[in-house]
């Protein structure tokens, strides 16, 4: 027992040390932020805080403690120049973007460049080799590996895994301001959820009142079904335009916390699961940025996520207390509250209609499970516009209809709108009944929309007028013709019940039906396939130009996937039609494979997959396979509009320093340029690229966002003729080589 109670008290001594040092602020060239911990990046959390630098580089940056430089890396992308601090505490500091480093780290950053023959290194240090003191010059402020000035700084414990250095003595700063909330997701997670009558999902806007507090432009909200709430968030600090990550977020339902989230630490594991923790759907489709407050996946484990529920909420009749509070680092707190009705929401069912000359004798499916306390309803034209109040008479209950009778008005183009109050919550629910018309629908037509969201898929259909009655949806397949039940969102808009992905997958065709005396039929082909976890396979265009290949586990839930060929007009380039595979709003677990196959393409080595949108082409790669004849490529997610195209130009090099035939003091020339660029495939990053002076290679660094190499010379050059050389290829092999000659004087 003693023993046990020793190892307690060292690790709860070694937590209190860890948390206990007082650092060094990074940098002196501002406290003030452009990003927080955890914010969202293209695939992962962001790991440290980035600190303005007034758009500018060359500040100093210090040890923020005692202990050694443990690591450098240079890259033309991601942190660009960085410095890994061990600190004697065993946590380290990771200053990224850097311009350049301080004398006796840079020594040897330029020995092992030279060693190895380019810039590019990730080299490791003993505690001996260089030694730091708390407040010593380590580095500069730069923008190497990104646009804009700043120094992105972290801190990792003994395991890599990345703090939040708000937590961290000495590195706090001042933030009087409440966090804002701007919308709140509802999103339907079974096939027989329901968010306000629909089962897509639902946002709502949010309206501040005061001390913190928010409301909803929609309460309650009605529900049915298990269901996930979602919010859209972010933090301010007065005086700066800067967008910041929220620090905490707690989910409330009937004053119980369901699901709580606190950015204080992660790992580099599993930081791709940013794609499940924030909605990627709802940021793919221009509706904002949302943070999940339940789990996608049950395996996606999080060390910030705070409560063992998985945040899935499914309630019985009644309504129900939600709170969503948000809380930043300084502890500034704001909070939404609304509530929820759980009901079951049954749309008017119309099980028949007789017309005679009075009027229309109408039957509605009652259904014990879901009463009306009232039904009534109201004439429209044929564009949808109220024109009067329906007259409802004879009315009458049996056990499983509604039975009244409607008044004949002269005009046969008017839409009835049937609307039943439900017995439980007073919510209306509605449908129309559009008598048919003959000959309206001849030149009717229909824009058709999957959507893929979480558990369930729907198909959405906008007619561009309103159909003569209301239309049918039927899949087919080798087995059955299956119709889907269809819901009114608006007299031209329509969309699917969820149903079972088995029934997609197995469907060939679907139509849509209108009317029954002169019926009309759209028909369209369609070929979906899905992916499960368990399975691998492939898919395969129509045409079996084109595949898509994926391993066991490459989602993380079963998904629908389809796909377009458009047809293009062939030249030079684009040597393929485009080809496209969806769902783009769905995160995947694992890459997949794209397979083109070039039967009547004779030479290929300068031919490579591009997406292919507006008429721009953007390089994804070219993995050559002359027996089989594939070219082939991985990708993270579908969407894109893939073709095979042809990039015969050569990159261009341009502004290049110092100038042909020109002359130039030793004193004053620092440094050779030149800026490069190409317009297809793209340059073939660092090992594309050339640089010589008097038939000497020579380490250059390269920043693709600006488009520029550059040499700082060492020391000044010796008066008389000097070369430089540059060669460039592109991903296509394609080379430009330009000689410069140039003369130094005293």
């Amino acid at each position: 027992m003693q023993k046990i109670n020793k190892t307690v008290l060292v690790i709860l001594c070694l937590i209190s040390f860890n948390f206990a040092q007082e650092y060094l602020w990074p940098t002196n060239s501002s406290t003030q932020l452009s990003a927080t911990f955890g914010e969202y990046r293209s695939g992962h959390y962001h790991a440290g805080i980035d600190i303005k630098t007034n758009n500018n580089t060359g500040y100093p940056v210090y040890a923020i403690g005692n202990g050694y430089i443990s690591r450098v890396r240079t890259s033309p992308f991601g942190y660009g120049k960085a410095l890994y601090l061990q600190l004697n505490d065993g946590n380290t500091a990771v200053y990224g973007h850097l311009d350049g480093f301080a004398p006796k780290t840079n020594k040897y950053v330029k020995e092992e460049q030279k060693k190895i023959g380019r810039y590019s290194i990730n080299k490791y240090f003993t505690s001996k080799q260089i030694p730091v003191k708390k407040g010593e010059i380590i580095a500069y402020t730069g923008c190497t590996g990104t646009r804009h000035p700043h120094l992105h700084f972290e801190i990792r414990d003994s395991k890599q895994q990345p703090l939040n250095p708000l937590q961290f003595k000495g590195l706090s700063i001042v933030d009087k301001t409440r966090p804002l909330i701007k919308k709140i997701a509802i999103v339907p997670l079974s096939k027989d959820s329901e968010i306000n009558g629909t089962n897509e999902i639902k946002i709502f806007n949010t309206k501040y009142t005061s001390n913190g507090r928010y409301k909803l432009n929609s309460n309650p909200i009605q529900v049915s079904g298990d269901f996930g709430i979602e919010l859209s968030t972010y933090d301010r600090v007065e005086g700066l335009w800067n967008k910041y990550g929220s620090y905490i977020m707690n989910l409330y339902c009937n004053n119980k916390l369901i699901f709580a989230q606190k950015y204080d630490r992660f790992s580099f594991n599993n930081t791709k699961l940013i794609n499940l923790d924030r909605d990627k759907q709802l940021m793919n489709e221009g509706k904002g940025r949302f943070i999940r407050m339940w789990k996608y996946h049950k395996n996606a484990i999080m060390p910030f996520y705070l409560t063992k529920d998985n945040g899935i909420l499914n309630y019985s009749h009644g309504l129900h207390d939600i709170k969503l509070e948000v809380i930043d680092f300084n502890g500034n707190k704001s909070f939404v509250s609304f509530k929820i009705n759980a009901e079951q929401q049954i749309i008017p069912q119309i099980v028949s209609v007789k017309k005679d000359t009075s009027g229309f004798n109408i039957s509605i499916k009652r259904d014990s499970t879901f009463l009306y306390k009232k039904i009534y309803g109201k004439w429209l034209n044929k564009s949808g516009s109220f024109i009067q109040t329906v007259q409802i008479d004879n009315f009458s209950k049996s056990d499983s209809t509604y039975n009244f009778t409607v008044p004949l008005i002269h005009q046969d183009e008017f839409i009835l709108k049937l609307i039943g109050i439900s017995y439980y919550s007073g919510e209306e629910f509605s449908t129309n009944y559009l008598p048919e018309i003959e000959g309206r629908d001849t030149d009717i037509n229909v824009d058709i929309k999957y959507i893929q969201n979480p558990k369930t898929f729907l198909c959405k259909l906008k007619f561009d007028k309103i159909p003569s009655a209301t239309p049918k949806f039927f899949l087919q397949s080798p087995d059955e013709f299956y119709e889907i039940k269809l819901k009114s969102k608006s007299l031209k808009e329509y969309v699917t019940e969820p149903v079972a992905y088995r029934i997609w997958d197995k469907a060939f065709a679907s139509e849509i039906r209108i009317g029954n005396i002169n019926q009309k039929i759209i028909r369209e082909n369609i070929d979906f396939h899905c992916i499960s976890r368990q399975k691998s396979g492939s898919i395969w265009s129509v045409d079996s130009t084109i595949s898509i290949t994926y391993e066991k586990n490459t989602v993380y839930d079963s998904l629908l996937v389809w796909k377009f060929h458009d047809y293009e007009e062939k030249d030079d380039v684009i040597l393929s039609d485009a080809y496209s595979f969806f769902p783009s709003t769905q995160p995947f677990k694992d890459n997949l494979n794209i397979k083109f196959h070039y039967d009547n393409i004779d030479d290929i080595h300068q031919v490579g997959i591009y997406t292919y949108n507006a008429g721009k082409t953007k390089f994804v790669g070219a993995i050559r396979d002359t027996v089989q004849k594939i070219i082939s490529v991985n990708v993270d997610g579908l969407g894109s509009r893939y073709v095979l195209a042809r990039d015969t130009i050569p990159p261009v090099l341009s502004k290049i320093f110092p100038v042909n035939k020109k002359y130039y003091k030793a004193s004053t020339l620092k440094y050779l340029k030149a800026t490069i660029r190409d317009t297809l495939s793209g340059i073939a990053g660092e090992r594309g690229i050339e640089m010589e002076l008097d038939g000497e290679k020579v380490i250059f660094e390269y920043h693709p966002i600006f488009r520029q190499i550059k040499y700082d010379l060492d020391k000044p050059l010796n008066v008389g003729q000097h070369i430089l050389k540059i060669s460039i290829k592109d991903n296509a092999l394609n080379e430009t080589v330009k000689s410069i000659v140039f003369n130094v004087i005293q």
